[in-house]
């Protein structure tokens, strides 16, 4: 990868179906190589970072299975580099559980050396990364992560409803990636999640360049044309909006 690459690798919410795989996101930078959450997607990571020496950093949001269910392929991999696997405080734990057997490879036994880190609310440095991160309302709450990457800020926002923290957070954001699972108008208050115009209006109060709609509900949006609709609502409140597919590159 050249210059600063955001690769799509999963777009699925919930499971993994036809129209892709659960949630990861690769950031190719120049110190790093940065991936947002371990769905299924994560997978397909050797696609775009074979022979890179880098060190590479995986954002946990949460600990739902569609955003870690992608842990148990970590062996297949052949990284130079370390591997830092970053989540919420009391994460640690589960992580290297869920990373062991009899679920799959233990961390010990894998070929390059995994760590583990913690992260609380704010603001922290982990070389080479500019970190900002806020918990917001899920039943497993979720981390909202805003990165300062090569003097450019990605924001990423998942699994949580409209809230006015997040477009706080995402304040001038270059990308703003956000989560899209319920249907255009559609709510549940007891499991908070975004719809697209929810999504865009969070964009717009931010200030941001650009919107990426994201993790898609495997369930209610099964076709292209159903995400085209979420793009044809959320365009009507902010226009730089895009709808991400597995394998969709953006330059940024």
């Amino acid at each position: 990868m050249q210059g600063m690459q955001i690769i799509f690798m999963g777009t699925n919410g919930w499971y993994s179906s036809d129209t892709g795989l659960t949630p990861s996101i690769l950031i190719g930078s120049h110190d790093a190589h940065i991936v947002l959450d371990a769905g299924e997607g994560i997978s397909r990571l050797d696609r775009y970072i074979k022979g890179i020496s880098k060190d590479v950093f995986i954002l946990i949001s949460h600990l739902h299975l569609d955003h870690i269910s992608g842990l148990h392929t970590l062996s297949k991999f052949k990284f130079t580099g370390k591997v830092t696997i970053i989540a919420k405080e009391g994460a640690r734990d589960i992580l290297k559980k869920f990373i062991s057997p009899p679920f799959t490879t233990a961390i010990e036994g894998l070929p390059y050396p995994l760590e583990i880190r913690e992260i609380r609310e704010g603001k922290e440095i982990i070389p080479p990364l500019k970190i900002e991160a806020a918990l917001m309302p899920h039943p497993d709450p979720s981390l909202t992560y805003r990165l300062n990457i090569d003097g450019k800020v990605i924001t990423y926002a998942t699994d949580t409803a409209k809230n006015s923290r997040i477009p706080e957070l995402a304040r001038g954001s270059e990308i703003l990636i956000t989560e899209c699972s319920y249907l255009p108008g559609e709510e549940n208050p007891s499991w908070q999640h975004m719809n697209p115009e929810s999504a865009a209006w969070i964009a717009r109060e931010a200030g941001a360049k650009r919107l990426i709609l994201t993790h898609f509900d495997a369930l209610r949006y099964r076709s292209w044309e159903d995400r085209s609709k979420a793009l044809a609502a959320a365009k009507e409140i902010f226009e730089n909006t895009e709808i991400a597919y597995d394998g969709m590159i953006i330059e940024v």
